[in-house]
């Protein structure tokens, strides 16, 4: 296994065509407001400036999310760090935490996971520690690795679902985020700004549920970063990532079944 660095961590656009040869552009503005508009697709492409000014499609579900078929990135079942070897898939899980005191254990071994997934599955992964306070204590994360090279494609799904639960002592707030080709260094697009990946912040139950996030929807966090494109790329991802960082708080945090989305 190789070494990587492991921290994790829409403007529509359109085309207006010219009016040649109209006497009276009013007139055929008011002809073609009142036109019928054709009907909503479930699944649509906006799409969206990157960082570099190239366009980005990104799926979106207008009746929700399901899981894809061939979307499954780990249900733990087979008892190893690997995800599922499925669309060119073959990362692996990954733990890390920064240097001013925060914890998480188990570190860097298959005790991270444990019997009782949910929904009555074998296995989950398991993890818990303490973040740290004070000046550049960002906490713990435990993410996944989606390929062995750089970037994967996953611009045909709509999103990530997963299971998660908290203990009842533990801390609920958890950012889920997605590291991409501008906010991953694998990506050779960020310098100094690197980390602030796309995501959704979540208070996670002390039962299993499911949670869902899709492309469309996930933001960088405010005040940092570089770059700050409008949107996520899809078509290049680096990984996926749960990132424990209120300060000084205990967590103690079950995941299960993470799986790329379509739409229904």
């Amino acid at each position: 296994m190789r070494t990587v660095c492991a921290f994790g961590a829409l403007v529509t656009l359109g085309v207006v065509s010219p009016l040649v040869g109209c006497a009276c552009p009013c007139a055929d503005a008011s002809r073609a407001a009142q036109a019928p508009q054709a009907p909503t697709s479930p699944a649509s492409q906006p799409l969206v400036s990157s960082a570099s000014g190239s366009v980005v499609a990104i799926k979106t579900c207008a009746s929700g999310m399901k899981p894809a078929a061939d979307g499954l990135i780990d249900d733990l079942e087979d008892g190893n760090n690997r995800v599922a070897e499925l669309a060119g898939r073959g990362g692996y899980w990954w733990d890390a935490k920064d240097d001013k005191g925060s914890t998480i254990e188990p570190s860097g071994t298959s005790a991270m996971f444990v019997e009782g997934g949910a929904n009555g599955s074998k296995y989950a992964v398991h993890v818990s520690g303490k973040t740290a306070t004070g000046d550049k204590a960002w906490g713990a994360v435990l993410g996944l690795r989606l390929a062995e090279h750089p970037l994967y494609d996953a611009g045909k799904y709509a999103g990530v679902s997963f299971f998660a639960k908290v203990d009842e002592k533990s801390e609920s707030q958890v950012r889920f985020k997605v590291g991409d080709v501008n906010t991953h260094p694998d990506g050779m697009v960020c310098k100094e700004g690197c980390y602030n990946d796309f995501g959704k912040d979540f208070s996670f139950s002390h039962d299993w549920q499911e949670y869902q996030v899709s492309f469309a929807e996930m933001k960088q966090q405010d005040g940092w970063g570089d770059p700050r494109p409008p949107a996520i790329t899809p078509s290049k991802l680096v990984q996926v990532a749960w990132h424990l960082m209120t300060p000084g708080a205990s967590f103690d945090l079950y995941l299960d079944d993470v799986r790329f989305t379509d739409c229904k």
